[in-house]
């Protein structure tokens, strides 16, 4: 067994880019006024009454205190941005400027501090351009997952409207042509018969994949029958034994969430019908604890999970598309599997969360 994909998925929770700012805010006002109550008592009038000890390797006590204010530097450019970042660093400086500055000016004091506001703008910069870029990729995968979507739903109508139709009417002008042509030979009215038979299945085929690309259930009924539909598709196809629960009727899904969920659940069906070699599947979907939970696992024959970094040069591009449409709405995404052992994929998507809206 190997750990899945998002180890540290706790700490990235917490630490959520321009999310929960009044939390964020709250947490970086209550340690300024704690850092600079403690510079106040070691560098301030208190300090004659107060001798701060000296830290390890000699770090004096206000040169700790300025290594915290810059450790909340990083936090605030993570969880507020850039400017939050570089605003504390002022605020900072603020505090600092009024017991470190004595006049006449001493050079060196003036060179620490100067040193210490640009490595904390340049940082606060940089961990900012950093996170905005993150940002622009995590909305230029949206958008092409959007453009995907829409090519799929205009194809479908597209083979719908004219390949089905065009099939359906062929057929009934061959049924005309066996109905009311009398003295035909048999081998070609046997023709005509193959022929409709071949007919049919293509229209089947033809359905099929409209289905694949753009279901109308999923639109007609919801996500919950487009499921159900999924599930015993796998079933009857691949002769798979498969046992599903389904319990989100109560949760209050964004279509951004259903088309996820069906996309995901798509995709992992798949791949259990072509790699697996499975003859059990256990689906469950439910709504707990704030966010909605879907484990699809598997007795199928199992592999070994690559690490991130490798799963698109080994060409497992589904994966790769599971876990970004579950990263798109802040959701995790985990496998499990050995060979032999079978594979457990287990997704986690938030409900209460604003970038899970409709877009």
């Amino acid at each position: 067994m190997q750990p899945d994909y998002d180890s540290l998925k706790g700490i990235t929770r917490f630490l959520r880019p321009r999310r929960n700012r009044q939390k964020h805010l709250l947490i970086v006002a209550v340690f300024v006024v704690l850092l600079g109550g403690l510079y106040f008592i070691g560098k301030g009038p208190l300090s004659s009454l107060w001798s701060p000890p000296h830290f390890f390797y000699g770090l004096g006590y206000h040169e700790l205190l300025l290594a915290v204010f810059s450790g909340l530097v990083i936090y605030s450019t993570i969880t507020l941005g850039m400017w939050g970042g570089m605003g504390l660093t002022l605020i900072a400086l603020a505090i600092v400027l009024p017991y470190d500055i004595k006049y006449p000016l001493q050079q060196d004091v003036y060179y620490r501090i100067a040193s210490w506001v640009a490595k904390n703008l340049l940082l606060a910069l940089f961990i900012g351009a950093a996170l905005d870029a993150k940002e622009q990729q995590r909305l230029y995968l949206k958008e092409l997952f959007n453009i995907e979507e829409q090519q799929r739903r205009h194809l479908a109508r597209e083979l719908h409207d004219d390949a089905a139709q065009g099939l359906i009417d062929a057929g009934h002008g061959i049924d005309e042509i066996l109905t009311r042509t009398s003295g035909m030979p048999p081998d070609v009215t046997d023709s005509l018969k193959a022929l409709r038979r071949q007919m049919d299945e293509v229209l089947e085929a033809t359905r099929r994949t409209i289905q694949g690309l753009r279901p109308p259930l999923l639109d007609e009924m919801g996500i919950v029958p487009a499921l159900i539909w999924l599930c015993d598709g796998l079933a009857d196809e691949a002769n798979i034994k498969v046992e599903r629960r389904i319990d989100i009727q109560q949760a209050k899904l964004t279509p951004d969430i259903e088309l996820a969920l069906f996309r995901i659940s798509q995709e992992a069906l798949s791949n259990v019908k072509k790699h697996s070699s499975a003859t059990e599947l256990h689906y469950t979907l439910r709504a707990r604890d704030g966010k909605i939970k879907l484990t699809i696992s598997d007795n199928g024959r199992g592999f070994v999970p690559l690490k991130e970094s490798n799963v698109r040069s080994a060409g497992k591009m589904g994966l790769i598309g599971i876990r970004e449409r579950a990263r798109l709405l802040d959701g995790t995404f985990g496998i499990t599997s050995a060979i032999g052992e079978g594979t457990t994929l287990k997704i986690e998507i938030p409900l209460h969360n604003p970038r899970n809206k409709a877009s």
